[in-house]
Formats: structure tokens, C-alpha cells, sequence
């Protein structure tokens, strides 16, 4: 097929097979580009096929689980010296940690060097501008999601790991080696680290991919991550443009923090009165409704003299008169019970306290079109300043400007 479109009909897109993990990572390593799909936890329905009267999906959020799920799966499946995307990506709604997917995608996936992150998707209706939540995957009217999205383009394309080739960490995957996992696996979702034995937690500290050019004949000799550990981070040494913490350390807590020189990510579980890194400073949540919180700070212009930003912080999220009805085991489901217009937005309270020299520091609300609403007062002292976040302000993002 990849002939005859080349050859015969000159076809000059780039042209993918599948997606990766549907046949043979060989096979599709002879396009132009390698891709792959993903979803966390996406929803099952236990009689007829999209059945929307009957559905369940887990209620559980990703940054429990990044050392064993999802991310460095797909990482460690990435063809080495081919373009690779992940053009279907989402946690469906009414996950309500929805939030933290495609924030942590794009990070990530900036980090490893990886070439292009699809949402899926914006709408699959004629609305493209609904006031609710309408389905699974339409980022449309899912307020959590879209307003983080400023963000995720900062956090891939200014973020992006330019060394990351420099950094890789290669194992070869030999044709043999791929027909040996899948007779003793009868699946292709091995064909990566985990099927050649090797530690899928080292995509969390370096960019990760396969060889299957014959080039590279041993394994990598990486060290030997302990099976308890539950923190990692990039750099190790905490200096860089790029920083990113995953911290699993406590139990059901999990939360990741990460810093380019465009934006900043700090999404999970929290304790109320405890300070996390956030950053070039800390953040201090108080309740909230669900334990956790999404948050997200952008640089939208930033000059020798002045620096703006939009902040964006989100929790909870449902449609009016929305009912999430719990099934036990983490499985949830609305079935057809969507609600109604408008969606309701849990606002976060927080202090956000920043490190470094300010001469002026201006703060203000923002209204659901991202104009000015209310200044606010930061507090500031020589050498920081805090922001405080508040439910009554009701919104889900402000806007900051530094002068320095």
C-alpha cells in the first residue's frame, strides 16, 4: 500500500500505517512516520458496544500511576530515528481528573523529544462553542481541559528537548526478538523495553526509543532503579531549562511539577496547608473539593523590563444537575444523564508565592472570555511576592503582570 501510494500515485504527504502496537513495530518503521494512541481509562460498556444508557469508566487519576502506565509505555515503543506522534490522546470525561492528561502529555512528550501530541478530540458535534460537557472526548465545553491548553503549546513547542537525541537511551529490537514476544505474549503491546526486559521506569529520567535498523546490537547497561522507589526527576541535577518532578512517594498522593522557560505544570493530589514547588516558587492549596488540583501559569509576553502570564487553576468540574454515580471500584457513570448548560467550576483556593526581585507586581480575574475583570492585591516583600487564588473570585484563571 505504502508503495502504491508513493511510487505509482506520487503521494507526497508523510504517510503512517497504524498506529503502533497493531502489528509490527518493523512494518510500520518502513513509513515516513511512526504512530501511536492512547487513552487512560477509557470507557467500557458491559452490554451493547456505545451503548450511552450503559457505560463505566475508573475515576482514578494518572499521577498515582506514572511509573508503570501510559507515558513511558508509549515512550518506550518509539521508533528510533523516525518522526514519532501520538495523533489520539485523551482522559475521557467524566474522569474527574480529566485535567491532568494533556498538560502531562505535553511535558513529557517534550521531553523526549517526541514530534507531534493530538488531542482527541475538539467536537464531534455541529456546537463548536457548547457550555457544557458533552461527551467522552470533546475537549469543547470541557472547561478543565481547554483552559490549560494555552499551556500544553507552551509546555511541547517551548519546552521542547532539544538534546533529547543526545540524551537517548536505544535497545535494539531485532525481527526475531519481536516474533519471540508475540508468540509468548500473542499480543503486540510488549513490543518495547517491558517485552525486552528492560526497566520501562528509565523513560521518567531519559528519552527512550527501539532500533530496529540492526544497527544497535546489546541492550543498554542502565543502573538498576530500586522496585520502591518512587520519585524521579529530569535533570537529576535540578539545573536546566527544562525540570520536571514525579513524586508517587505517598500513597494515592501522587503529583508531578514541572518548569520550562514558557511554562510552568503542577497537577495531583494535595494536602491542605502543605507547600508544593511550582515554578520559580511554592504553592499552598487550601480545601478542595476533591483532594487535588490542576494548575498552569504561561508566559504570554516578556520583554527586558515586563513579564505577563496567564494562570489557570482547576478542580472539580460537572454540567448543572450533572449526576456522577459511583459503581464501586473506582468505575463511575452518568449514563445519559449529561445535564444541562452552564458547566460549573470548582474555583481553587490557593497562595501561590513566587522567589525574585519585583519592582511591581499586577494581578487581576479573568471573565470566561479572558478579560480583565478585578484587580486583586498581591502581598509582596523585598525578594517574593504571593498570589492568592480565590473561590469567591469565581473564575478558573488570572492573569499577571511583572515589572521588573
Amino acid at each position: 500500500m505504502y508503495r502504491f501510494l508513493k511510487d505509482e500515485i506520487k503521494v507526497r504527504q508523510p504517510v503512517s500505517g497504524t498506529q503502533l502496537e497493531y502489528g509490527s513495530t518493523h512494518a510500520q518503521a518502513k513509513m515516513d512516520y511512526c504512530d501511536i494512541h492512547s487513552y487512560w481509562n477509557h470507557p467500557n460498556f458491559p452490554g451493547r458496544q456505545w451503548d450511552g444508557n450503559n457505560w463505566y469508566l475508573r475515576n482514578i487519576a494518572l499521577v498515582n500511576h506514572l511509573d508503570n502506565k501510559i507515558l513511558p509505555n508509549l515512550a518506550t515503543k518509539r521508533v528510533y530515528g523516525k518522526p514519532f506522534t501520538v495523533s489520539e490522546y485523551n482522559h475521557p470525561y467524566p474522569n474527574q481528573y480529566a485535567a491532568e492528561g494533556l498538560p502531562l502529555l505535553a511535558a513529557f512528550g517534550a521531553f523526549q523529544g517526541w514530534d507531534g501530541i493530538f488531542p482527541f478530540a475538539y467536537s464531534h458535534s455541529n456546537n463548536a462553542e457548547p457550555k457544557k460537557a458533552t461527551s467522552f472526548f470533546d475537549t469543547a465545553g470541557n472547561t478543565v481541559q481547554m483552559a490549560h491548553m494555552i499551556a500544553c503549546h507552551a509546555l511541547f513547542c517551548d519546552g521542547y528537548n532539544n538534546d533529547a537525541d543526545k540524551d537517548i537511551v536505544v535497545a535494539p529490537l531485532t525481527a526475531e526478538k519481536e516474533r519471540e514476544i508475540f508468540k509468548q505474549n500473542r499480543n503486540q503491546y510488549r513490543f518495547g523495553f517491558s517485552g525486552l526486559g528492560l526497566d520501562i521506569r528509565h523513560a521518567l529520567t531519559k528519552p527512550v526509543a527501539v532500533d530496529v535498523s540492526g544497527k544497535i546490537k546489546e541492550l543498554p547497561k542502565l543502573p538498576e532503579i530500586p522496585k520502591e522507589q518512587k520519585k524521579f526527576e529530569y535533570p537529576a541535577s535540578g539545573k536546566g531549562e527544562m525540570l520536571i518532578w514525579y513524586d508517587m512517594q505517598q500513597q494515592g498522593k501522587g503529583f508531578v511539577s514541572t518548569i520550562n522557560k514558557g511554562a510552568a505544570l503542577f497537577t495531583g493530589f494535595v494536602t491542605e496547608g502543605n507547600e508544593y514547588p511550582f515554578a520559580v516558587g511554592t504553592i499552598q492549596f487550601g480545601k478542595t473539593n476533591l483532594g487535588w488540583s490542576t494548575v498552569s501559569m504561561t508566559t504570554l509576553s516578556a520583554t527586558k523590563y515586563s513579564e505577563k502570564f496567564l494562570l489557570v487553576a482547576t478542580g472539580e468540574m460537572t454540567n448543572t444537575d450533572m449526576k456522577l454515580e459511583s459503581l464501586g471500584d473506582d468505575k463511575v457513570t452518568v449514563g445519559n444523564r449529561w445535564g444541562r448548560e452552564p458547566v460549573c467550576c470548582e474555583g481553587i483556593s490557593a497562595k501561590i508565592t513566587f522567589n525574585g526581585l519585583a519592582k511591581t507586581v499586577k494581578f487581576w480575574s479573568l471573565d470566561e472570555s479572558g478579560n480583565r475583570k478585578q484587580e486583586l492585591t498581591p502581598q509582596k516583600t523585598y525578594k517574593r511576592f504571593t498570589l492568592e487564588l480565590k473561590p469567591e473570585y469565581k473564575t478558573i484563571w488570572y492573569e499577571l503582570e511583572i515589572n521588573l
